[in-house]
């Protein structure tokens, strides 16, 4: 496959639970891009040897360290492409990390949450689309990849590389036995 014939590189995230710098690494290396969308860097942009150094400081972006690196290594700027905290409030931060119960108010709450991070999402894309001829490699979770979400319906000439099980199905959540993940494409002229 020629990836530098796409506008648009989406390496899904699985947040942890592959190995998802490995695939990262791959598509960087084929594309060279001059800037990596980066979801877990909130709203950091890292664009000189300083704003990466308090970027790779910041333990917030510990799992993300290894992209980081290697984004500065090669002299890609890497951009967040989200709210800080991903715009949950403190109390929804609480739900999401368990410490209290969804409420049907929570739940509004996340929805709307979502619909303004996809709005973000795009705008940051089709920004960064207009600063460069080469492919944006965007690294954002399985769940932004979906066929049915937002970026993937409004925009075009991209390709989608996602963690799946053996059916080729989109991984959102940990399979039971992980060596059953594997990687696959979809592409979108």
């Amino acid at each position: 496959m020629q990836f530098s014939s796409f506008s648009f590189i989406f390496v899904a995230d699985t947040h942890g639970y592959v190995d998802d710098f490995l695939k990262q690494k791959d598509m960087i290396a084929l594309v060279n891009p001059e800037y990596v969308l980066v979801e877990q860097l909130e709203d950091v942009v890292c664009d000189s040897h300083e704003s990466y150094q308090r970027a790779l400081a910041n333990e917030k972006f510990a799992h993300i360290h290894s992209l980081l690196r290697l984004c500065a290594k090669r002299g890609i700027r890497a951009i967040g492409m989200d709210f800080k905290d991903f715009g949950l409030s403190p109390a929804l931060l609480e739900v999401i990390r368990g410490q209290r119960q969804l409420t049907q108010e929570d739940e509004h709450a996340l929805q709307d949450v979502m619909m303004r991070r996809e709005k973000l999402h795009l705008s940051v894309i089709r920004k960064y689309q207009g600063k460069t001829k080469k492919p944006l490699v965007i690294c954002v979770g399985a769940w932004h990849v979906r066929p049915e979400a937002a970026v993937m319906r409004l925009l075009s000439q991209y390709c989608v590389v996602y963690p799946c099980d053996s059916q080729g199905i989109l991984l959102i959540e940990p399979l039971v036995a992980p060596s059953e993940v594997r990687w696959a494409y979809r592409v979108q002229q």
